[in-house]
């Protein structure tokens, strides 16, 4: 899985139960709508007008918890301006969390990551843990920007010079696509290292 902050799963997934990750059509904005009423319209109506005891009892949160927490941390209760005229619930979702998550001067992101594969190579049972760490080197040239664009890029630059045989929509699957692209990663400190061992009976 993925390395994210306690309790960020739950938190996205209200989000998912709610409907407001949906990209299939667009909503009109009033230009009076605040964060709390964007959220409220994906709920039942309440008698008592109650964002959080309304969202808490209709997904069965701890109405104290940290879900809501986090919740209240993002703005969701808030009567700041949702600031759009129109877009998507996921488009408007994501201006509030570009809004929030926004890196500050001196911010950097990281990527974590490790997968672990366990096998048997006859009677032998054995681990493969394949890691990697990628450091950001500010907030705008983050670990997530180079570990997403830098193999497009390489990849891109292959095809122009010709180095790539295939033609069409191709997955990474051939030796020669990603063995090139992974080089070139490493070189730019951008590589898993890969650790395997026996494991005992």
């Amino acid at each position: 899985g993925t390395l994210r902050r306690q309790g960020f799963c739950a938190a996205w997934n209200v989000f998912v139960q709610l409907g407001c990750t949906d990209d299939s059509y667009a909503m009109e904005v009033p230009a009076d709508m605040t964060w709390s009423s964007f959220f409220d319209a994906f709920l039942p109506p309440a008698p008592d007008g109650d964002l959080r005891a309304s969202l808490s009892g209709y997904l069965g949160l701890d109405p104290t918890g940290q879900v809501m927490d986090q919740l209240d941390w993002l703005g969701v209760f808030g009567n700041e301006p949702v600031g759009l005229t129109a877009g998507s619930p996921a488009q408007l979702l994501q201006h509030l969390l570009e809004q929030k998550w926004a890196l500050g001067a001196g911010d950097k992101d990281m990527i974590v990551m490790q997968h672990v594969f366990r096998y048997a190579r006859g009677a032998e049972r054995r681990r493969l843990s394949s890691s990697l760490v990628v450091e950001g080197r500010d907030r705008t040239d983050t670990a997530m920007a180079r570990t997403v664009g830098l193999p497009l890029a390489i990849a891109a630059r292959l095809v122009l010079n010709g180095q790539v045989a295939e033609r069409g929509v191709l997955l990474p699957l051939s030796s020669g696509l990603y063995d090139p692209i992974l080089d070139e990663l490493e070189e730019l400190g951008i590589a898993f290292r890969e650790q395997e061992e026996v494991l005992p009976d």
